[in-house]
């Protein structure tokens, strides 16, 4: 396992399952933070920011990309999946979303669609 991932959601139970899935895909060792400033503050080191892998974040798309998580994770090249609210954000976002709630199933198979080598050829979010 090389490089981080990074897990910022509102429900650390949530979080949990999202870490142990990462880790099954061999996405980095995963970290579980509960507030983008704990996040942000973790990623101020240069190793650890430009080896993530990928993050997985909750937030609206329009949010996020006026954060500085997002600018971080932009500079890194990490890519990126968004937790959402609702159908019509997940539609609108550049990055890759999975609306709330859903199953795990739902994000190995969007890990697989997005993430893998034999990707469609779709920006995994971050370019």
């Amino acid at each position: 396992m090389r490089g981080f991932s990074l897990v910022l959601v509102d429900f650390a139970v949530v979080a949990r399952d999202i870490a142990v899935t990462l880790q099954q895909f061999d996405l980095g060792a995963p970290r579980i933070s509960l507030a983008h400033d704990e996040a942000i503050g973790w990623m101020t080191s240069q190793d650890i920011c430009r080896n993530i892998r990928l993050a997985v974040i909750q937030s609206s798309p329009d949010a996020f990309v006026r954060s500085e998580l997002c600018t971080l994770l932009e500079s890194a090249k990490s890519k990126v999946i968004l937790l959402v609210e609702n159908p019509d954000q997940a539609k609108a976002s550049r990055f890759p979303c999975l609306t709330l709630p859903f199953f795990t199933e739902d994000l190995e198979a969007l890990i697989e669609r997005e993430f893998t080598l034999q990707s469609s050829g779709r920006s995994g979010g971050v370019p």
